[in-house]
């Protein structure tokens, strides 16, 4: 598995040099993987293990290195969308923030000024309780919700998992807070 993440970085950032006309030695210095939010969350988390997979094997000796750009997105979005060369040096992790920053705060970028080159986390959504909750599934937690606030925790306001749990409430009838 790591290999094959490393392989298909570098054949998606070998078809992104291409795209944007990179001479043909490409890569011939290190590839920045800017990370549009703070260190130490889970796209920052990502972002190191995918540049440490990859290490400099597959780049002729060069490496992916990861750069943070806090801000909640919108720094790191707006830099790669407005700033940054179109060179294939610099390549984001683009996350639903760069959309849902597009709709819900004042920023100088849209979607449509990036590339998607590579998908490589897709996040995996979890429902879970306390061991020793009555709540042992789905139906449970749905019937529960109907009739009594339920506590839920995202990654953060305005997150993909936030808006999907408040828009599941909404459809649903259910109590979330």
């Amino acid at each position: 598995m790591k290999k094959m993440c490393a392989l298909s970085v570098f054949m998606a950032l070998t078809f992104a040099a291409r795209a944007f006309s990179a001479p043909t030695n490409f890569p011939n210095r290190d590839i920045k993987i800017l990370v549009p939010f703070a260190p130490g969350g889970g796209t920052d988390t990502m972002a190191r293990i995918l540049s440490r997979a990859a290490g400099k094997k597959y780049f002729g000796g060069h490496s992916l290195v990861v750069e943070n750009m806090g801000g909640g997105g919108a720094i790191g979005h707006s830099f790669v969308a407005n700033t940054a060369p179109s060179d294939g040096y610099t390549v984001m992790l683009f996350t639903n923030s760069c959309i849902n920053n597009t709709l819900l705060k004042k920023v100088n970028y849209s979607y449509k000024d990036f590339k998607p080159i590579i998908g490589c986390n897709p996040d995996a959504e979890l429902l879970a309780v306390p061991v020793d909750s009555p709540i042992k599934d789905l139906r449970d937690l749905l019937e529960v919700a109907k009739n009594q606030n339920v506590k839920v925790a995202t990654p953060g306001h305005t997150s993909l998992h936030h808006i999907l749990a408040m828009n599941m409430a909404r459809l649903m009838g259910l109590k979330f807070v």
